[in-house]
């Protein structure tokens, strides 16, 4: 199995790899993005981001490596966003909540299918390094929760501790993120990688502002994953809440398959001939 090279220090008029503070203020190196740090907030990276899913033609390590890229790119952006809010006089409701959204669409769903394909099909001599991992998605889970704590207002609202909280789950993330490309790189069976970059490449973090945007345009997606990343969505909508589909072909037959929950209704907005719109809405229980 190739190692995946570690990316080569670089920075930003120092010589030294950028660094983001901690909860404790310490300077902890991030090789995977170019990030600066100022006044104890996080910046995300000025470079433009690459383009997303990763190539076919990358191994399946590199591969990884290119969705962890995204992953962490995506989760300081909206940790930024959320940091510049808590320094100011607001409460930051709005950027907290769509941290915590990502975080559970994205994280959970990769932590997921780390730990059911990489790390359960690996070389038994491995088994205390995959111990650790999961260790680590155990601890990344707990930071989710304080953060939906903070979010419920459990507790008073504390936006000193809520920055720290982000900044520790940042760093954290991070370095866990680059611990486990090494071991993975190492341990991880052909048959795990494959099966596991089957599974990214079926939700990759790409699709994440395609499908939570309020219009979601079905011919930005790959031709037979249109059902799949659609459904993920339409799954996490509140009662009440609503979504636009939209796309050059009718989308009867994804709709259709949406119509098995039966909590879900579809109401046409514009029938063709050159494009077609559809409300989907949860309904509210009556």
């Amino acid at each position: 199995m190739t190692r995946v090279p570690k990316p080569a220090e670089t920075d930003v008029g120092s010589g030294r790899q950028p660094a983001v503070s901690d909860a404790a203020g310490r300077g902890i190196p991030c090789a995977e993005l170019n990030w600066e740090n100022e006044g104890g907030r996080l910046r995300r990276p000025q470079q433009a981001a690459k383009t997303y899913p990763a190539p076919q033609d990358m191994d399946a390590p590199e591969r990884l490596a290119a969705e962890h890229a995204d992953l962490l790119r995506n989760v300081v952006a909206r940790a930024d966003d959320m940091l510049a809010t808590a320094a100011t006089s607001r409460w930051p409701e709005r950027e907290l909540a769509d941290l915590i959204d990502y975080l559970r669409s994205e994280l959970i769903t990769q932590t997921r299918i780390e730990e059911q394909l990489l790390f359960a099909n690996a070389e038994h001599s491995s088994s205390e390094a995959m111990s650790r991992l999961a260790r680590d998605h155990v601890r990344l889970r707990y930071a989710l929760e304080a953060l939906i704590d903070f979010a419920g207002h459990r507790g008073r609202r504390d936006a000193q501790s809520l920055a720290a909280t982000v900044r520790g789950l940042v760093t954290q993330l991070s370095e866990h993120l680059r611990q486990e490309r090494e071991v993975l790189s190492l341990h991880a069976s052909e048959t795990a990688w494959q099966q596991a970059m089957d599974a990214m490449d079926h939700r990759p973090h790409a699709w994440y502002p395609l499908t939570h945007a309020p219009v979601i345009n079905l011919d930005a997606f790959p031709r037979g994953q249109v059902l799949e990343a659609v459904s993920a969505r339409i799954q996490q909508l509140h009662p009440g809440e609503q979504v636009e589909l939209m796309g050059s072909a009718d989308p009867k037959l994804l709709c259709s398959r949406l119509l098995r929950d039966q909590d879900i209704a579809v109401n046409y907005l514009v029938d063709g001939p050159q494009a077609w719109h559809v409300r989907v809405t949860r309904r509210t229980a009556e």
